[in-house]
């Protein structure tokens, strides 16, 4: 996807709403080559010795495995995809606590389970977070049925982590499914769009990723960034191409890839 595709949609100020965005996918307006191709890949690393579950407040230095074996389950829904297996599932990592990006997207974007006579289902990956209030979280899950929350420490440099709960829960709930995507919950998706590109022939079922590509990126070395990180983590100069994480889809052969490689690689910490 090209700037361009990225427009502001709802309202203006500083409220959840106006910070939504456009995030739909059009082959010709891509970072995918010209013949459309898709784009899988595989990164090697090893694994983070667990220490045990972190207990108080969550820090920087908190981690668990990458592989998401580790944990369990305290809310789930893994009857979604059973009997009515969907075309598209959305996955969305938000917060325990901001029930507010939860409700906005409901009203908007994924206010509608049938798009175009095709199944879409969008679910909610929250972690734990000190002093949140578990029962309502419980209520609001028993209302829409729409929330999946795992044991692990929800932070920033635990998104790693979260993504491969996101990947581990749709490879053992979902795999019937045809395609899923993974939206940050501060992005506004176009699901018409989305549905309309993924029908297209040329769009494989199988092996298939995309998103917004980032092509040889350098490392940042300083080790004040939010995003550094070190030589002996990484001793590459530059990233293999790679998607943005505000938005990615994927065919439903790949979440149990995802796993299976998670078994032996180490986080880049987010």
């Amino acid at each position: 996807m090209e700037g361009a595709d990225m427009e502001r949609v709802i309202g203006s100020g500083g409220s959840l709403k106006s910070r939504y965005r456009w995030f739909f996918h059009q082959i010709y307006h891509s970072n995918l080559s010209a013949d459309g191709a898709h784009v899988t890949t595989t990164i090697p690393h090893d694994i983070y010795k667990t220490t045990g579950p972190p207990t108080g407040r969550p820090t920087a230095l908190q981690y668990h495995q990458v592989y998401p074996r580790n944990y369990q389950f305290i809310i789930d829904n893994a009857e979604v995809c059973r009997n009515n297996p969907p075309f598209l599932v959305l996955m969305v990592p938000v917060e325990p606590d901001n029930v507010a990006a939860r409700d906005a997207i409901r009203q908007t974007w994924s206010n509608s389970s049938m798009v175009q006579g095709k199944v879409v289902v969008t679910l909610f990956m929250l972690g734990l977070s000190p002093g949140t209030d578990m029962e309502k979280l419980q209520q609001e899950n028993l209302q829409h049925g729409d929330l999946i929350q795992s044991n692990f420490i929800d932070t920033y440099v635990n998104l790693t982590i979260k993504t491969m709960v996101i990947m581990d829960w749709l490879a053992t709930h979902c795999k019937d499914a045809t395609f899923a995507a993974k939206i940050d919950s501060d992005m506004f998706l176009n699901v018409d769009n989305l549905i309309a590109m993924l029908q297209r022939t040329e769009i494989p079922k199988l092996s298939y990723l995309t998103g917004r590509l980032m092509h040889n990126r350098q490392v940042i070395r300083l080790n004040s960034s939010k995003w550094y990180v070190s030589e002996e983590l990484y001793p590459d100069s530059h990233y293999p191409t790679y998607t943005l994480g505000m938005g990615y889809v994927f065919s439903m052969d790949l979440p149990g890839k995802f796993v299976e490689v998670s078994k032996s690689s180490q986080s880049l910490q987010h």
